[in-house]
């Protein structure tokens, strides 16, 4: 038999107490006699309600808690806690159950719990002892999972708002269904020139400068490498909104954002400086390759013109002593002029 006076306890407790008042005003014995309304109106609660003994056996829980422990009625018929959870009386919630039985105080506990499947659920449990010496203790569980969830979510997102606001790279988010730019950093935003939130509600086009092609085929052309490979990187000539134009290396990859959809996550660092000075050491090196053709070629031209004229000097010379020598000295002009040849 249902314990009638359990069943007003705890619509009492769920504040649903109009459910009950007419009958109220008849005896415990009336109240008997409707067992099966109130067992029909326990069933209706959402959440689960179970009452334990005070060895933690089962005597009543409705649908609802059956299904949180996803357990069958029938099979917690005669059983205990201990049965179920063995290892219980090291956690949290026998201390509670233990603490409301001693004191009579009611008391409400936060809970997750992983079931063998591997899913993971969190519930809230209202312990409520029931009315004089204590032998009885019900608990109301909620399954407040999807309310957990949706805290977590704005707790990741506040913290990833955090930390992409403080970082050093500028950084926006791109909605893939149509290229609108649905959140940029304040790095971002001092980069290319705009005010707070001026860039959001625009399509991604307007970060490219004018080139050989116009934005929005670059664009076209990033986005279809995304689609693809669902990252791209590399530099892009970017333009601010006063037509400045500068370079930025991009690292862009595709995110589900709990917030925003599916995305693109593109990254950008300034590399304006870095392009500069590489293109003053490649227009450095161009001149220095020029300037050693340059060189080469004059002494290329020097020494030939010295062996010529040693050659032109050697064929003149006679049997006497003094041109022998000349002959000599024109010989060593010779070989030095082809050392230096062999060195350029």
């Amino acid at each position: 038999m249902i314990d009638v006076i359990f069943i007003i306890q705890i619509f009492k407790k769920l504040n649903i107490q109009h459910l009950f008042e007419d009958t109220l005003k008849h005896n415990l014995e009336d109240l008997a006699n409707n067992v099966k309304i109130y067992e029909k109106i326990l069933e209706s609660i959402s959440e689960g309600v179970v009452l334990f003994d005070r060895n933690y056996k089962y005597l009543l829980c409705n649908e609802a808690f059956s299904k949180i422990i996803r357990v069958a009625k029938k099979d917690l018929e005669g059983k205990t806690m201990f049965d179920f959870y063995p290892d219980i009386k090291e956690t949290e919630f026998f201390t509670t159950y233990e603490k409301v039985f001693k004191t009579g105080e009611r008391a409400t506990i936060f809970s997750d719990y992983v079931f063998d499947d591997g899913s993971q659920r969190w519930f809230e449990n209202k312990v409520i002892p029931l009315p004089g010496e204590v032998k009885r203790i019900f608990v109301i569980i909620r399954d407040i999972t999807d309310r957990q969830l949706a805290e977590l979510r704005l707790n990741i997102l506040s913290l990833h708002s955090e930390i992409m606001a403080n970082m050093a790279e500028g950084v926006y988010l791109v909605r893939t269904s149509d290229g609108i730019i649905t959140y940029t950093n304040p790095k971002l935003e001092k980069m290319f020139g705009y005010s707070q939130g001026g860039m959001v509600g625009k399509h991604v086009s307007i970060v490219n400068a004018p080139t050989d092609r116009s934005p929005q085929e670059i664009a076209m052309e990033i986005m279809k490498t995304l689609e693809d490979k669902g990252e791209w990187h590399g530099e892009v000539k970017n333009i601010k909104k006063d037509g400045t134009l500068f370079w930025c290396y991009a690292n862009v990859s595709t995110f589900d954002h709990p917030e925003h959809g599916r995305v693109w996550v593109s990254v950008h660092a300034d590399i304006t400086e870095r392009k500069k000075i590489e293109n003053e050491r490649e227009e450095a090196l161009r001149q220095a390759e020029f300037y050693k053709d340059l060189f080469a070629h004059d002494m290329n031209n020097i020494l030939h013109f010295i062996i010529s004229s040693a050659e032109f000097y050697s064929g003149f010379q006679n049997d006497s002593e003094t041109s022998k020598k000349f002959g000599e000295i024109a010989q060593v002009i010779k070989q030095q002029a082809l050392r230096g040849s062999k060195l350029i």
